[in-house]
């Protein structure tokens, strides 16, 4: 995410919502505000969508100003569609109303009136709070999904497909610790079941020892069983072994030969390569 914090404020309010940005980013925590950041002259709109969506969160900074304002009610409806934690900042003793109070009365709320600098600190402890909690149903429900693969395989061992979205996770440590050793595991369990995808991530592993000892042979057996089944990111890769001649033999016709079953597939890369050898396709 690029932002931690969103900031809805109505224009009428932005000296106080200045000072929530600056008094948050002074704590390490990145901020989006409208006046500050989208560029002039550009489509407003699409910038808030973006914005929104980069962001982990959203501080409302509530009077009876942002009441009025009809921008802000579709801001705060993406943000609860996103299921984004909303924390509203109420710099006036105002009722909530229409859209806002729909989406804003049974939430959280930090009451700053009349002096709302005086609760930038608490604010800012709110922030974190949520921040990390959000952090911590994120790792939940990657663990979680992690189980369930793990349950699936108990049940259907066959389940290539999960077992390479597995070696994936492990690989990007997504939800799990980062582990080569296991994910270059799944790997080879979905490797060993025919699904093409993992064989040419195989042939990668052994070819940079990633999470197993490097092995060219191996890695070119690998890319090979794909290859002849017209994966063609196996094709490429097999090619540029039979050019290099690193694990195989230099052998150009056969780089040659596998270069064009990628191409024709409109891998542009292989393409490329048979142009600059003076192919065509």
């Amino acid at each position: 995410m690029k932002y931690d914090v969103f900031i809805s404020y109505s224009s009428l309010d932005q000296k106080v919502a200045e000072g929530v940005c600056a008094y948050l980013e002074q704590h390490r925590i990145r901020c989006f505000i409208a006046y500050r950041d989208i560029p002039k002259g550009v489509v407003w709109a699409k910038y808030i969508v973006e914005a929104l969506d980069e962001s982990r969160m959203m501080v409302v900074v509530f009077s009876g100003n942002l009441n009025c304002s009809e921008q802000v009610d579709r801001e705060i409806e993406l943000a609860s569609e996103s299921r984004k934690p909303i924390l509203t900042f109420r710099i006036s003793n105002e009722n909530f109303k229409g859209a806002k109070k729909y989406y804003l009365k049974n939430l959280n709320w930090i009451d700053a009136f009349p002096q709302p600098e005086k609760c930038f600190g608490t604010l800012c402890e709110n922030v974190k709070r949520l921040l990390d909690n959000r952090q911590e149903t994120i790792e939940k429900n990657n663990e979680v999904i992690i189980h369930d693969y793990a349950k699936e395989f108990d049940k259907n061992p066959t389940e290539a497909k999960a077992q390479a979205d597995l070696a994936w996770h492990y690989y990007e440590g997504n939800g799990v610790k980062k582990d080569f050793s296991m994910a270059f595991y799944w790997c080879h369990k979905a490797a060993e079941q025919g699904y093409l995808h993992a064989q040419c991530n195989l042939g990668t592993f052994y070819m940079s020892g990633i999470g197993v000892e490097k092995d060219l042979s191996k890695a070119v057996y690998w890319l090979r069983k794909a290859a002849e089944q017209g994966y063609a990111l196996s094709q490429y890769n097999l090619a540029t072994f039979y050019q290099s001649g690193n694990g195989i033999g230099q052998d150009l016709t056969q780089a040659i030969y596998w270069y064009k079953k990628a191409a024709k597939q409109g891998y542009a890369d292989a393409q490329k390569e048979l142009r600059n050898l003076g192919e065509t396709w």
